[in-house]
């Protein structure tokens, strides 16, 4: 006796093999379609019946005015009917209702799950790339041993070098020598300060302010005029001393000096 399996893969490859996925889509498709049908009849036939059913109660009624009995119990006989069969069409509609909200979400949960599925599927065929969670662990501690011999060489080349050339020179002596240079230095300042206290600033060589050069300025155009006027009096008092000639002195107007003063 052949088992199942090797029958139903006889019967694919005889008849090809049917797409369980669309089959079972138009099926759930055609059922929606029912469960849609038979609601609309459902709800025409309560229509149908509700309306009957006023129409069976006015005419109990009337009949009940009237006095006659048979014909209003006979109405109210049907009235009966028409109420039980409202309650069925109630539990119909309401198992018609539940199996379509059912197919509804059994869809959504199939198109979900698909969706998880091929997730599911991603997730596993990128844990199969980086190698597991041993190979994560692996990865890890070997980076954790590569920044380590990193900051170690770090640390290694931040360290101070020695000098031969420095190798007998304490940090002391450089010290001492350092403050026997600034005393040395004080002491020069010291001398120098002294010596330029007669000197000006121009002698001393420093730059005058701008209220001193405007100052030295002044008074230097002054001692120039001053100057020239000495010049020119110590040349009029040797003029008037030599002698002139008559016809000149007479011919020169008052206060006019003569040509060689000039």
């Amino acid at each position: 006796v052949r088992p199942r399996s090797e029958e139903r893969e006889m019967m694919q490859r005889l008849f090809g093999r049917t797409d369980l996925s669309a089959s079972s889509r138009k099926m759930e498709q055609d059922v929606l379609e029912e469960i849609a049908e038979s609601k609309d009849l459902l709800q025409k036939r309560e229509a149908f019946l509700q309306r009957q059913l006023e129409q069976e109660i006015i005419a109990a009624m009337d009949h009940k005015k009237c006095g006659r009995k048979n014909p209003a119990l006979a109405c109210l006989k049907r009235k009966r009917l028409v109420e039980q069969e409202l309650e069925s069409l109630f539990q119909q509609r309401v198992k018609l209702d539940t199996q379509e909200h059912t197919l509804h979400s059994l869809k959504l949960s199939e198109a979900t799950f698909a969706v998880e599925r091929r997730a599911a599927e991603a997730i596993k065929a990128k844990i199969r790339a980086l190698g597991g969670a041993e190979k994560l662990e692996e990865h890890q501690a070997n980076m954790e041993e590569t920044l380590q011999d990193a900051y170690e060489m770090l640390s290694i080349t931040a360290q101070p070098i020695s000098n031969p050339a420095l190798s007998g020179v304490d940090d002391d002596e450089l010290l001492a020598e350092l403050n026997e240079m600034e005393e040395e230095e004080k002491r020069t300042s010291a001398v120098s300060g002294n010596a330029s206290c007669g000197m000006s600033n121009e002698e001393q060589g420093f730059p005058l302010a701008p209220m001193a050069a405007e100052w030295a300025a002044r008074q230097q155009e002054h001692e120039r005029e001053l100057a020239e006027l000495d010049l020119l009096a110590s040349s009029m008092s040797l003029e008037l001393e030599s002698p002139m000639p008559a016809l000149g002195m007479a011919c020169m107007p008052p206060g006019a000096l003569p040509i060689a003063a000039m």
